[in-house]
Parts: C-alpha cells; structure tokens; sequence
C-alpha cells in the first residue's frame, strides 16, 4: 500500500516514482505498437500474420504481468510490526527458552515509538512506524 504520510508535499513527492514507472511503460508499449507491431503486422502476408498475432499476443501477455506484479509491489503493506507479530516473537523466543537455546536475541524497544519491536526489524521515518526486514 502507498505509504502515507501527513504532509501533503510528501505524499505528492512519494507518487513520483510511480507516475515515472507507470509512464515508462506507457511508452515503451506506444513505441512497440506503433512503431514496430503495427507496421509490422499491416506488411505481413501468409505465415507471417500469424507470427505477428502470437508476437502480439505475448506482448500484452508480458506487459499486463509486468503491470500486476508492479502493482502488487506497491499496493502491499511492507509488514509493520503489530502486537500479534510481537506476541508471536514472544511466543517463539519462550519456546526456544524452554528447549534450551542460550543465545536468543533481546527484544529491543523503539526509540521513537515506544513499542517492542523484534530483533528484525527498523523504525521508517516516512511511515513513523516500526517495519519488518525482509525475509521475516
């Protein structure tokens, strides 16, 4: 999900990097229609027109889960660190407590927040809130 953040010039600033990719892609895919497939496909006789068809046909293919991925990317929360997820922490670290680990990682505070927040994770300054590193 787009980060949102209370001032307004952030949150403009923050949808420039979307825009550029969202426009890139337009025209990449106006410059292969217009100045490659479609001229292409209009000279094309025989076998060719099929050729072309498929060549088409994969395009989109390609572009449209281009666009889904890109989307998902930016419409998916990065994992903030909620009580549940604290819980869970707290849970695994007594398990491993109980089957004898000595060298379990403290769980750290938050130095703006206020909240406990596990071994993997980071306070973002854009979101104001504690976020979960990669891969946890």
């Amino acid at each position: 999900m787009l980060r949102v953040h209370d001032n307004a010039l952030l949150r403009t600033v923050s949808l420039l990097p979307v825009i550029m990719v969202v426009a890139i892609v337009g025209l990449e895919y106006y410059v292969f229609m217009s100045e490659h497939w479609l001229p292409a496909f209009q000279h094309s006789v025989g076998f060719y027109v099929l050729f072309r068809i498929v060549e088409g046909v994969c395009f989109h293919f390609i572009v449209g889960c281009m666009l889904v991925a890109y989307y998902k990317v930016v419409a998916t929360d990065p994992g903030y660190v909620t009580s549940a997820v604290v819980q869970r922490v707290k849970d695994a670290m007594q398990e491993a407590l109980e089957e004898g680990s000595k060298n379990l990682p403290v769980m750290n505070t938050c130095r703006r927040c206020k909240q406990l927040k596990p071994f993997r994770a980071h306070h973002c300054s854009f979101c104001n809130r504690c976020v979960l590193k990669m891969g946890t």
